[in-house]
């Protein structure tokens, strides 16, 4: 899925990192993602995983969440926690996209300060004041689970036999969650805040 995706977003910029295997360590993803929030100021940010995510309680956090637990994707040496990532792209002034493809991945930015409340689909505005605009597409609601094949995730598998690039963000969108190939207890998520995505092309 790393290459696959890598070698779609190199249609529209050189600045993309690719991380995979004993190279995708915490401490590498988040300089990576903290220099792309930091380089990115008002353009697009797409921060994209594939891989194993959990949701577990932790002593310190997960209060906010409706179900008690933080999500997390699992790298390399340790996870990286949903309060981390939103640490990191709420700095944004820009936009931000998130493209999830592992389990429990509905709420893989969830902070305190944003309420989720369902139901969740792409037109749903969280009413915060955010500085910038957050498009977050997830495989899988928060208590079920994101299924891969030998060819890969299902979800960016979907996501890549749809993709069009005259299409916009809502029109791919609806080709995904379409997609008869994805099981029903599959169910990809998409979150948005902020309107930076309306009416846009995707990936502009």
């Amino acid at each position: 899925d790393a290459e696959r995706m890598y070698k779609l977003l190199s249609r529209y910029t050189c600045n993309i990192v690719k991380f995979s295997d004993n190279a995708a360590t915490k401490a590498n993803v988040v300089a990576a993602l903290k220099d792309a929030i930091s380089r990115g100021k008002n353009g697009l940010v797409i921060f994209s995983y594939s891989g194993h995510g959990g949701s577990d309680p932790f002593s310190d956090t997960g209060i906010e969440e409706d179900d008690g637990k933080d999500e997390y994707m699992l790298l390399w040496d340790t996870y990286l926690r949903d309060n981390e990532i939103w640490s990191i792209i709420s700095k944004s002034t820009g936009r931000v996209m998130l493209i999830n493809d592992c389990c429990h991945s509905r709420t893989m930015f969830r902070n305190a300060s944003v309420r989720i409340n369902p139901p969740l689909s792409f037109d749903h505005t969280l009413n915060e004041k955010q500085k910038f605009s957050m498009l977050c597409w997830s495989g899988c609601p928060d208590d079920t689970y994101s299924y891969g094949a030998s060819s890969g995730g299902q979800f960016t598998n979907a996501l890549l036999r749809h993709f069009n690039e005259k299409l916009t963000y809502q029109e791919l969108w609806d080709r995904i969650k379409n997609d008869k190939t994805l099981r029903a207890y599959e169910n990809p998520q998409s979150t948005v805040i902020g309107s930076g995505f309306d009416g846009k092309e995707i990936f502009r």
